[in-house]
């Protein structure tokens, strides 16, 4: 049999490999990752090799810190803010946020970070603390750890050629990978000057909202990716919902917490086994989504 080292390094090159090429259709990716995983290992191989990786990895959780939406009430107010930033008081929870960092006396080896403003700003107050205590930390951005698409502008985000930008204004092109930011990903979004473009009808745009089935199925798959990686200490800078949906608990601007390594490993395992019914499951659902798609055109035609 393969060492377990070189098995966990094979699946980490398919599970990239697949990110790199994209897909706009998460249902598609995710089967054609899942089945090209499993034409060369087997289920019960992978299940062992992920339960003996988590015996010494551990995954960190960040929440980034307040940003102007979550201070106001109003939910149809809150709706129209376009990818707010960190407030004052947000500002001044990053102090927290690194004492609390700091009480895991960790030195982390990686770092995946959403690429929404506030869990961006979030990463820049923090970083001097971070690589102080080590500078060969990998830092990846991606669009797995966005919050949830819905109708509200604070979860859209930038474009990948102006979060190049932002990243060389703030000269961390050397330290931030983009490699894992793509456009042919379905819940890529356009830039805030672009809204009135009629965005659902680019071709980069697969869906303008994302449900609980799809978003589950998107964490399911960056936890599969993380899992693979080699970092024992990796620290994940997102939004409360991804949190929710692990932890099953809510988590305040700020705050750090171990996410449950049980519970991460019971997600997988159940994601793995029950493989074939996933792809069932949203296959239908993109067939609710066309279905209502085709009512919305109709309806549209008859006023």
């Amino acid at each position: 049999m393969e060492n377990q080292l070189l098995i966990q390094e094979k699946i980490l090159n398919i599970i990239e490999s697949e990110i790199l090429i994209g897909n706009k259709n998460i249902m598609k990716f995710s089967k054609q990752l899942l089945s090209n995983i499993f034409s060369k290992f087997p289920k019960n191989l992978i299940i062992n090799l992920i339960i003996n990786i988590y015996k010494t990895k551990k995954l960190y959780f960040l929440r980034h810190a307040q940003s102007s939406h979550n201070i106001i009430k109003d939910k149809e107010k809150k709706k129209l803010i376009y990818d707010p930033g960190l407030t004052k008081e947000g500002i001044k929870q990053i102090k927290d946020s690194i004492f609390y960092l700091n009480s895991y006396n960790v030195k982390f080896e990686s770092i995946f970070i959403s690429p929404l403003r506030r869990s961006f700003e979030t990463f820049l107050c923090i970083k001097e603390s971070l690589f102080n205590n080590n500078n060969e930390i990998k830092v990846f951005m991606t669009d797995f750890l966005r919050e949830i698409l819905n109708e509200n502008n604070i979860n859209k985000g930038k474009s990948l050629n102006n979060l190049k930008k932002i990243i060389n204004e703030n000269n961390l092109e050397k330290e931030v990978n983009l490699n894992f930011i793509t456009k042919e990903f379905w819940w890529f979004d356009l830039d805030n000057e672009n809204d009135n473009n009629n965005n659902n009808n680019n071709e980069n745009c697969f869906e303008t909202f994302e449900n609980g089935k799809l978003f589950a199925l998107r964490i399911l798959i960056f936890l599969l990716w993380v899992t693979f990686r080699k970092e024992n200490e990796i620290l994940i800078l997102s939004h409360s919902k991804i949190y929710r949906f692990i932890n099953v608990k809510k988590i305040k601007n700020g705050n750090v917490n171990i996410l449950d390594t049980k519970t991460v490993v019971s997600y997988l395992i159940n994601f793995i086994q029950n493989f074939d019914n996933i792809v069932h499951i949203y296959n239908n659902a993109k067939m609710n989504i066309n279905k209502s798609k085709k009512n919305n055109n109709n309806n549209n035609s008859n006023q």
